[in-house]
């Protein structure tokens, strides 16, 4: 989870680092901070809903182990590790303030240490996505996290390339039909281009929404997306809701896998959208 959340601010940084400014680095210091507040509150209720210890999902992924060990030094991660599964907590805001406490000394070196953020950018660069422009839609070329079956039978493994499909919350994104039709009409043209890439994919809250039925896309409300891919997904949302009226909040439960073949979304927006 560290590199995880602090390495998602990389991007809009690298030239900041470079200057060095105390101010700008403050902010991104306190940015971390919300941050990782905004990812435990999302982790605990993930932890609640599914009837889980908060503290394991925190470090359930193996990958994000390999890249804080390698990121702050092997002894400096596990102790991390030892600190937060040794946290007391009777509610949520303990736990909250309890993972800042054990984070915040990483957090640090993560904006002022420069052999930190260099390790950080590193372990950036080896898992940098293959990025698509498709106007005010976000998207990303990857294999497939998950093995699944289409309704035109068309089979995704772990081995097969999709291009996955983010609408996102933070910025301008597509709210007509003008820019659906762009960024459709762009994916169609890369699907063109690509025969390797087997689906159009998308894990987000908005899957749970029956407008994406209507787009084409299918629900696998039954495959497990990780409490951390959930959590991010809800705190992006809840950022971008901050101070406007919405009839629901966004959890965890809302997140979900959506889905459609190469050839459904070819014939389905192929001509006109």
């Amino acid at each position: 989870m560290p590199e995880q959340e602090i390495s998602s601010h990389q991007e809009s940084t690298n030239v900041e680092h470079q200057v060095d400014d105390p101010a700008v680095l403050r902010a991104e210091f306190e940015q971390n901070i919300a941050s990782i507040r905004r990812m435990a509150t999302v982790l605990y209720e993930e932890a609640e809903r599914t009837q889980r210890l908060p503290v394991d999902l925190i470090f359930e992924q193996e990958s994000s182990a390999e890249d804080s060990s390698f990121v702050y030094g092997n002894q400096r991660y596990q102790s991390l590790v030892r600190a937060v599964r040794e946290l007391k907590f009777s509610n949520k805001e303990e736990f909250i303030n309890g993972v800042l406490e054990s984070f915040t000394p990483l957090l640090y070196d993560a904006v002022y240490n420069s052999e930190v953020r260099k390790r950080i950018d590193e372990v950036e660069s080896r898992h940098k996505l293959e990025v698509v422009e498709l106007g005010k839609l976000e998207a990303s070329i990857h294999p497939s996290n998950w093995e699944f079956v289409l309704s035109d039978s068309t089979k995704i493994t772990i081995h097969d390339n999709v291009l996955d499909i983010s609408w996102p919350e933070e910025s301008v994104g597509p709210r007509g039909l003008e820019d659906v039709r762009t960024a459709f009409r762009k994916v169609v043209d890369i699907l063109k281009q690509r025969d390797d890439i087997k689906a159009v994919i998308g894990v987000s809250w908005m899957m749970s929404h029956p407008i994406t039925e209507r787009l084409g896309f299918e629900k696998f409300p039954d495959i497990e997306v990780g409490a951390q891919s959930r959590a991010s997904v809800v705190s992006i949302a809840r950022v971008a809701r901050e101070n406007k009226n919405y009839e629901r909040d966004v959890s965890g439960q809302d997140v979900m896998l959506g889905a459609m073949s190469r050839q459904q979304f070819i014939n389905k927006y192929g001509e006109s959208v």
